[in-house]
């Protein structure tokens, strides 16, 4: 972003008010071969060891919320929907990371780490564009929980289910097989949406008075120009958030911090910076 201010005086000889003007260029995106995954990978750990008390703090919430997420549905014995609701779930974890990011940042810096830095860092630069992120990713999520309640009362209709119930029922029907074909591809696209809008925007609209769409439109160009290498990173991490699901989320408190610090790296590595 460039910015540029000026004054001058009025026809009276009294000094007008100081005129602010701006504009934001969608930066350039760097080539990155498909192994730089793994080096974000590795660099993300580095940075965990260096704040690791930060980053079992981030982890521990996001956990809880899962998990809160698994009590809820069992609460309203809606277990059909425990799936899409922790996949809709981790869609939203770049948002949750942004202390992480801001940790890294002043890492890469040499800038002390303090707490009402990194807990303050949604507000960085007034904090609205990382917001307007937030809702654009919650409205995706919304939209995967709508598709899949609604695939689900097409194939097995509207009563409730136990877990036992459930698991019966899916294996005997012959609904299931493409009931989880369709759900599954619907899911994986809404997925790559959010990770294409979302895997180096926020860290962007962290770094930079930057505003929402520049900052999507700049993660878009980072995937399409990176395509083999984004994908091993996704898949990355989707692997990583399926071992957290299976440890019933605590192993987020290692994975979620680890991912965030690596996707700092990322963005850093690919998004190319005017001096």
């Amino acid at each position: 972003m460039t910015q540029q201010t000026g004054s001058k005086e009025q026809h009276d000889g009294s000094p007008e008010p100081k005129l602010e003007s701006w504009h934001v260029r969608i930066p350039e995106v760097r080539v990155m071969p498909p192994d730089q995954a793994w080096s974000w990978l590795t660099r993300g750990w580095q940075d965990y060891e260096k704040t690791w008390r930060y980053g079992i703090l981030f982890g521990v919430f996001y956990a809880l919320a899962g998990i809160s997420i698994v009590l809820i549905v069992a609460y309203f014995r809606s277990y059909h929907l425990l799936f899409p609701l922790t996949a809709g779930f981790l869609l939203i974890g770049p948002v949750t990371a942004v202390g992480l990011y801001e940790i890294s940042r002043r890492l890469e810096n040499g800038e002390e780490i303090r707490q009402d830095a990194v807990f303050g860092a949604f507000g960085r630069h007034g904090g609205r564009q990382i917001a307007l992120m937030g809702v654009a990713l919650t409205i995706l999520m919304i939209l995967w929980m709508k598709i899949a309640m609604l695939l689900f009362a097409l194939f097995f209709g509207l009563q409730e289910f136990t877990p036992d119930e459930l698991l019966t029922t899916m294996l005997a029907s012959p609904n299931t097989i493409p009931f989880l074909v369709i759900g599954n591809l619907f899911g994986a696209v809404l997925a790559a949406a959010a990770f294409s809008i979302s895997a180096v925007s926020i860290p962007f609209l962290l770094h930079k008075d930057a505003d929402v769409m520049t900052a999507m439109i700049t993660s878009i160009k980072a995937c399409n120009r990176n395509p083999l290498t984004m994908f091993l990173w996704a898949t990355i991490i989707v692997g990583m958030m399926a071992i957290s699901v299976v440890t019933a989320f605590t192993a987020l408190m290692v994975i979620l911090p680890v991912i965030g610090h690596a996707s700092w790296h990322a963005y850093r590595d690919m998004v190319q910076l005017e001096l």
